[in-house]
């Protein structure tokens, strides 16, 4: 195979890919050559060469406001702890601050997390789930967010037992973000 250009009759440059064999019809050594116009491949590579790049940049993104982002974590943490701790009695819009601070915080980090994940080539540790069981442990976890405290979930499920095949971490994060989404979406 042999890589190069050609020239159109217009004038532009057309990448090639070529490839010349030999043969014998008779008593005659031929030649076939055959060119193929390799334009679309080309793009693709180009295509994904850019999204390598842009892959790497957001990798370092995530990388440089990770590290500001652990220092408000904890300095958050530590503050509610004071709070609790000193039994200060701060007026409530005060009370309110860090734990909104806290949970916008831990927000942000999974947002980096998840654009992480984008630059990483993702294996899926599928396993076989039992999707009521899966979702009511699921649940626990989600009434303990502070933006669901107040609010009545529930799983209803019309099926005695439904084994489905999945990845446990990636399923889980789905159902939290749709549940907290829709938790989010409607008053209290």
């Amino acid at each position: 195979m042999l890589e190069s250009v050609y020239w159109c009759k217009d004038g532009t440059l057309v990448p090639v890919e070529a490839s010349i064999c030999l043969f014998e019809s008779g008593a005659r050594l031929l030649e076939l050559a055959v060119v193929r116009d390799i334009r679309d491949r080309k793009q693709a590579e180009q295509a994904m060469s850019r999204l390598a790049e842009i892959g790497e940049l957001a990798a370092m993104i995530v990388h440089e406001v990770r590290n500001p982002l652990t220092m408000v974590l904890i300095l958050t943490t530590v503050l509610m702890g004071l709070t609790s701790f000193c039994n200060l009695n701060l007026i409530d819009f005060a009370q309110q601050r860090p734990s909104l601070a806290l949970e916008e915080a831990e927000r942000l980090k999974r947002l980096l997390n998840e654009m992480l994940l984008y630059t990483r080539h993702q294996v899926l540790q599928c396993a076989e789930l039992e999707i009521n069981e899966f979702v009511t442990e699921m649940l626990e976890a989600v009434r303990s967010l502070p933006a669901m405290m107040n609010r009545k979930i529930e799983l209803i499920s019309t099926l005695s037992a439904a084994w489905i095949l999945g990845d446990r971490d990636k399923l889980r994060q789905i159902f939290i973000n749709l549940i907290k989404n829709a938790g989010e979406a409607v008053e209290d």
